[in-house]
């Protein structure tokens, strides 16, 4: 038990972040990456692979002179999938979220600045029950504190709604995970970190749909 049937390695010319894996609609492996290609860009870089360990195919999404950051990967039945994570450009880091297609293939990105400065960070997505899309982070606010953030973008991903939720600076809200439920409502995990007491306590938030 727990032989390996085989492993990939990449990253000849450049190094890689953030590794995560997804199990797709159509029964391959995929995989998200951070590609460095220098210090100033950072690019997605998105394969798959069958369970012979071949690689199917590879994508490099990505604008020169910006940093993307991979943190979180959601695949749906029919092989779409959306990269969440942030993206810097200037000294705030803004929260990303990239519709792919069953290839790879960029369908839409969308950019969701949080009021403040930013360093923002995707705690978890998914591809809700409408083909839309879910995610939750936390981002530095204008309170000089995290907040947890929460939203929503129908299937072209347009932004339907998004919300802050948090204690107006006096505890950093983070976003860890999230789920959506038969219902549609989503229940989000995470943790507060109260900077008075340094108390950290776990946290659930369940929204409507």
């Amino acid at each position: 038990a727990g032989a390996p049937l085989w492993t990939h390695e990449g990253g000849v010319k450049s190094w890689y972040g953030g590794g995560l894996v997804r199990r797709s609609g159509d029964a391959a492996t995929i995989v998200a990456l951070r590609e460095v290609t220098n210090t100033q860009t950072h690019e997605v870089r998105v394969f798959a692979i069958d369970d012979a360990g071949e690689v199917q195919w590879t994508k490099l999404h990505g604008d020169p002179l910006t940093q993307y950051y991979v943190q979180r990967l959601a695949a749906g039945p029919d092989g779409q999938m959306v990269v969440c994570g942030s993206l810097t450009r200037t000294a705030a880091e803004d929260t990303l979220l990239l519709g792919l297609s069953a290839k790879g293939d960029e369908l839409w990105k969308t950019r969701i600045p949080v009021p403040g400065p930013g360093h923002d960070a995707c705690g978890g997505v998914v591809i809700t029950q409408d083909g839309g899309v879910a995610f939750a982070g936390s981002g530095y606010t204008a309170e000089a504190a995290y907040e947890m953030w929460v939203g929503k973008l129908d299937a072209g991903g347009t932004q339907v709604w998004a919300n802050a939720y948090g204690s107006m600076g006096k505890v950093n809200d983070f976003a860890s995970d999230l789920v959506e439920l038969a219902s549609g409502e989503l229940v989000v995990g995470g943790n507060l970190y109260d900077k008075a007491s340094k108390g950290r306590i776990r946290t659930l938030l369940w929204l409507t749909p």
